[in-house]
């Protein structure tokens, strides 16, 4: 099976699967190749980037350290930025906790019927 980067007409550029470069030219020349945005059967092969194996015996450069770092530095400042919209522009402004009685104090708790 070959893939082609193909483009119509009309611009639109698509793939489409074929069992060889000649089976592709006889579709095409019976009118099977059309356009699948605009059904144009003006169809011609679009400029595709080469596809380049790699050696399998290259190794891959291992990143370093502070590279790493920076990595999850940024993760953890997407986490805390996330769970901020989570909790909405207001957020919880007293959490609720347990005094030495064992009750609970409810505070200024948005889920406890208090709306601002």
């Amino acid at each position: 099976m070959i893939v082609f980067d193909l483009k119509c007409g009309g611009g639109h550029v698509f793939e489409a699967w074929f069992g060889s470069t000649p089976a592709y030219e006889e579709q095409r020349a019976a009118g099977r190749v059309r356009c699948p945005l605009c059904d144009s059967g003006d169809i011609t092969k679009a400029l595709m980037a080469p596809a380049i194996a790699s050696k399998g015996n290259r190794k891959l450069d291992a990143p370093t350290p502070g590279a790493i770092k920076a990595v999850m530095q940024r993760l953890a400042s997407q986490q805390a930025e996330a769970q901020n919209v989570r909790m909405g522009r207001h957020g919880v402004r007293r959490t609720r906790s347990c005094n030495a009685s064992g009750r609970r104090e409810t505070g200024d708790d948005p889920r406890a019927g208090k709306r601002h």
